[in-house]
């Protein structure tokens, strides 16, 4: 931590790893400050962060000076309930021979309904106790299955939901706009960081030779399954027939980003002697907390405030298999399975595809008078997905029980769709907003497994 004299713009007993005092320079002049102190008035916004940057509290070596000792405190509350209903005639055998399947003259149902709710409250404990914050994930499912069994067919039918919503908070959240108030603005004149209250709070600081000073970013997630699946099986003569079917919904939602407050990167360079080297070992100079202390970042960066993204995803399989008992001691099995997994798409068309990119003019690397920042929302620069079709065959001989064979062939990309790899996301890149690479087309595996 910055000492009690650098706070004040004296770094008169700055040394480097030689010993010797590292010089503070004023921006753009070769004449350090007097007495290596700071005389101009230091910028406002960095005194009222000062506030929320501890002072040291160890006399520690190699600049180790300062320690926070606490405890990390989390609620829990589970509730749960499960209800189960059989009624119908219950299978009996028809003779008392052991071993013998039973079978049933009238149909037997089953019902069962499972409810889970979970509720779990954590304090989010940050380096600094005022970037601290608070998490609550909230967690319910529900689901229901159906069986019904009737001679040699039954029926499986089960419906499933899952919701789960985690929030994020620091301190200032829907509170107070601190950056505001402490000055610190997205752009003159005046624009503030934040305009949605959920996501106030203090930016991060990246200072070389110090400990980052990283606030407790805002997010919200909330992802919701729905699943229905289906399942049959009837035994015929020597064959057990079993096919099937499942539907999965997939809603994903973010509110929030992983810079949302911004950040602020100081390295230094400014209290550097003009034209000095920046690598100079025996007597280095300027001070990244000098730099902090005048306001003068080397590097500033924003997310975009207006971080929402609704995603969806629906996929769905269908199967179907037979085992074949040929003879007592050889069971032949023989399957199909198709799966189908969509490409996730947003609620509100902000997904680009390959007929509607973006456009790569409105991205820039410098932040010019007169520029505001964009609306788009996160995830509106997506990678183009996936459209594969997987297939698999399968046989099963048994020869004795604690032997058999396995024969398996799969194919990956059966229909040899084109697959394309993510966009460039790099600005100074030639191939910047292009697809420029594909992922593996078909492959084919073959497998033979002999089980004893």
């Amino acid at each position: 931590m910055p000492t009690s004299l650098e706070r004040e713009g004296n770094f008169s007993q700055l040394v480097g790893p030689t010993g010797l005092t590292i010089p503070i320079y004023p921006p753009k002049t070769n004449v350090p400050y007097p007495n290596n102190t700071i005389n101009t008035p230091l910028d406002s916004a960095a005194e009222g962060l000062l506030q929320y940057l501890p002072e040291p509290n160890l006399q520690g070596a190699r600049g180790l000076n300062y320690r926070l000792l606490t405890t990390q405190g989390t609620h829990t509350n589970t509730l749960g309930a499960t209800y189960t209903h059989t009624f119908g005639k219950l299978p009996a055998p028809q003779s008392p021979t052991v071993g013998q399947t039973p079978v049933t003259e009238g149909a037997t149902q089953s019902l069962n309904v499972n409810f889970n709710l979970g509720i779990v409250a954590t304090v989010v404990v940050n380096l600094f106790p005022e970037l601290g914050g608070k998490q609550q994930v909230q967690g319910c499912s529900l689901s229901a299955a159906y069986t019904a069994t009737k001679g040699g067919r039954v029926t499986n039918i089960s419906v499933s939901s899952t919701r789960s919503n985690s929030q994020v908070h620091n301190f200032f959240s829907n509170a107070e706009d601190i950056a505001s108030k402490l000055r610190i603005f997205a752009s003159r004149p005046s624009v503030p960081i934040n305009s949605n209250p959920a996501n106030y709070g203090l930016p991060n600081l990246v200072l070389n030779n110090f400990s980052g000073f990283s606030e407790t970013l805002p997010n919200s997630q909330l992802t919701q399954t729905f699943n229905v699946s289906g399942a049959n099986s009837w035994t015929y003569r020597s064959h057990i027939l079993r096919f099937g079917a499942d539907i999965h919904r997939i809603e994903y939602n973010l509110f929030g980003g992983p810079n949302a407050t911004g950040t602020f990167i100081f390295t230094g360079g400014y209290t550097q002697i003009e034209g000095g080297a920046t690598n100079n070992p025996v007597s280095p100079t300027g001070s990244s907390f000098a730099d902090f202390l005048l306001s003068l970042p080397q590097e500033t960066t924003l997310e975009s405030p207006h971080q929402k993204a609704y995603t969806r995803q629906t996929n769905w399989e269908i199967f179907a298999r037979d085992d074949w008992r040929i003879r007592r001691d050889l069971t032949i099995c023989a399957g199909l399975r198709y799966d189908y997994f969509s490409p996730f798409v947003e609620r509100n068309n902000h997904l680009s595809t390959l007929d509607h990119w973006f456009n790569t003019a409105a991205f820039s690397t410098v932040f010019a008078p007169g520029q505001v920042f964009g609306n788009a929302s996160r995830y509106s620069i997506s990678d183009p997905g996936t459209d594969s079709v997987n297939l698999s065959l399968s046989k099963l001989f048994a020869f004795k029980e604690s032997q058999s064979l396995e024969v398996r062939a799969t194919a990956t990309n059966a229909f040899n769709i084109v697959q394309f790899s993510g966009v460039n996301t790099q600005i100074s890149s030639s191939a910047f907003g292009q697809v420029d690479a594909v992922q593996p087309m078909r492959q084919l595996t073959f497998m033979a497994r002999f089980m004893f």
